[in-house]
């Protein structure tokens, strides 16, 4: 059953997922903004119970909006209104420069095999089934990252999320344009304001 709540007061209540295995600029978004934020380290090693934590930790800190980088961008896709409670508050889904094929991105670092194919196996299921909430999604590219080369041209055709692409991730954008999608988001405002046409 779909949500129909909003967060009552529009403040955001963060949850920031960092890049796992890569280096992280944009959570210094929660440690600098004055949020209500959480910043947590999940065990992306197994896809499974980090999706179980990722969703249990939501549900604890009644975070509603979920900021994933990376990686951990990819786990932030999946995290679905329809699997949580109907009195929690409707999350809204973040995603910078998310990474869309785990398996073949951790391989190059030489990450174990058992992890990289755990991810394969996920990859060839989860774009198939009907598990991303669109309407409550938006992914921010920035042409410095590896990730707009690799994944930008595919992303919406693949995912439905709409897209905001920026020269980079600078501090100027982290700290005035995406502290405004948050607040735009987190009090279910419109955001195709920002949107790339």
């Amino acid at each position: 059953m779909a949500k129909s709540k909003k967060n009552k007061t529009g403040i955001p209540k963060l949850l920031y997922l960092g890049s796992g295995f890569f280096k992280s600029e944009c959570g210094k978004v929660i440690e600098y903004s004055g949020y209500n934020g959480y910043t947590q380290h999940f065990t992306y090693e197994n896809y499974y119970i980090a999706s179980r934590e990722i969703i249990n930790y939501i549900l604890d800190n009644d975070a509603n909006v979920v900021i994933g980088e990376g990686l951990g961008g990819f786990f932030a896709m999946f995290v679905s209104n329809e699997n949580t409670p109907d009195d929690s508050p409707l999350i809204y889904r973040i995603l910078i420069n998310p990474i869309l094929q785990p398996a073949e991105d951790l391989a190059e670092i030489q990450i174990s095999e058992n992890v990289t194919s755990t991810y394969s196996t996920i990859e060839s299921n989860v774009y198939r089934q009907k598990y991303i909430d669109t309407r409550h999604s938006v992914c921010v590219f920035s042409k410095d990252n590896i990730a707009y080369s690799k994944y930008y041209e595919d992303f919406t055709k693949k995912t439905g999320i709409p897209c905001i692409v920026v020269d980079t991730l600078d501090n100027e954008f982290i700290f005035t344009n995406l502290q405004d999608i948050v607040n735009t988001v987190a009090s279910g405002k419109d955001i195709t304001k920002y949107i790339n046409k």
